[in-house]
């Protein structure tokens, strides 16, 4: 007997789109999610995603909606795990960047490489953004509030460190830092490293 084909539920239809649309972009790169590619990965039919996705810059920012959120918890559970102590905040916030940047590098190229320009003023994926952004913030404030850091625009000391994770990401990413780039540990050790150094340069 045939095999009859796998249906989804209405509310699965659109998270089953986003996961089948990550695992493309993951194997082939952003140029080869499209929304009839999805649908065959998803295994529905090629007019389903249009029930979510107007078009492929829709899905894209979907998905990128998606990273940014799981950025945004991951700055969320570096407070929530270290409630007391913002020095270690700061640090495991470098540490959760740059392992998901290195670990999802084509999700990380999709929300930060100029894909979504338009789509990252609109909607929920504006949203998304600003709370990993606002994230990251938090952090620096509880710093700040402590007397661990010098008392400049909260602001431009959250994009100093976020460009230093992202950096740091870009290079491992790239294979510019050799054999360094496969060990975990040995780049956990550097992130402490630079979390000691970005606490001392921008500290009181």
């Amino acid at each position: 007997m045939a095999k009859s084909k796998k249906t989804y539920h209405h509310g699965d239809l659109r998270n089953t789109l986003l996961s089948a649309a990550e695992a493309l972009l993951e194997q082939k790169g952003v140029g080869a999610v499209s929304l009839r590619e999805v649908a065959k990965e998803a295994g529905v039919s090629h007019t389903a995603p249009y029930r979510h996705f107007v078009d492929k810059h829709a899905l894209l920012a979907g998905l990128a909606e998606v990273g940014y959120g799981r950025l945004a918890d991951a700055m969320d559970r570096c407070v929530d795990e270290q409630p007391d102590n913002p020095a270690k905040q700061l640090a495991t916030s470098l540490q959760a960047y740059v392992a998901l940047a290195t670990r999802h590098p084509q999700m990380t190229n999709l929300m930060f490489g100029g894909v979504l320009k338009g789509h990252l003023c609109e909607g929920s994926l504006a949203l998304e953004s600003e709370r990993a952004f606002n994230g990251l913030l938090r952090i620096i404030q509880n710093g700040q509030e402590a007397g661990l850091y010098i008392s400049k625009d909260t602001e431009e000391l959250a994009m100093f460190v976020w460009s230093l994770a992202h950096g740091f990401s870009m290079l491992i990413s790239a294979g510019q830092m050799g054999e360094l780039g496969n060990d975990e540990k040995a780049i956990q050790a550097i992130l402490s490293n630079i979390g000691e150094m970005v606490i001392t340069g921008i500290g009181v």
